[in-house]
């Protein structure tokens, strides 16, 4: 199992929960690359800041380092992206024998497990609107 850690969300008197979530290896495979379309050209700064090599034994995609401008910025450009989930608007990638199906696991990632976490997370602006599926 791969792990993507959100950020946290406070509770009363200075306790928090951690949210994460863990996913299976073709969850992985598919938010890892979405997280590389959006971010790796135009936000290689950001990408940086999501999908780190300090633990190359664990794979894990962070976002509790973002401050929280950037974690919004992540959101947004997220979210941007999702409607245009189009054949033509990913690159050529050789090693994907089904790119609908790679598709449709990364928005299932994103909608059904990290949309309710990162609105659950402090740094969340809560003026941005949730998009529908």
């Amino acid at each position: 199992m791969s792990t993507i850690y959100i950020g946290r969300h406070t509770c009363k008197d200075h306790l928090f929960d951690v949210l994460e979530c863990e996913i299976s290896s073709t969850y992985w495979d598919a938010i890892g690359v979405l997280l590389e379309e959006v971010f790796l050209l135009n936000y290689p700064e950001l990408y940086d800041g999501i999908a780190r090599d300090e633990f190359s034994l664990f794979e894990y995609y962070t976002f509790t380092e973002l401050s929280s401008n950037d974690f919004n910025l992540v959101i947004k450009l997220i979210r941007a992206y999702m409607p245009m989930l189009k054949e033509v608007v990913w690159g050529e990638k050789v090693w994907i024998t089904d790119v609908q199906l790679v598709k449709s696991r990364a928005q299932q990632v994103w909608f059904e497990l990290l949309e309710p976490l990162v609105t659950k997370d402090d740094r969340y602006d809560d003026t941005l609107s949730i998009p529908r599926q």
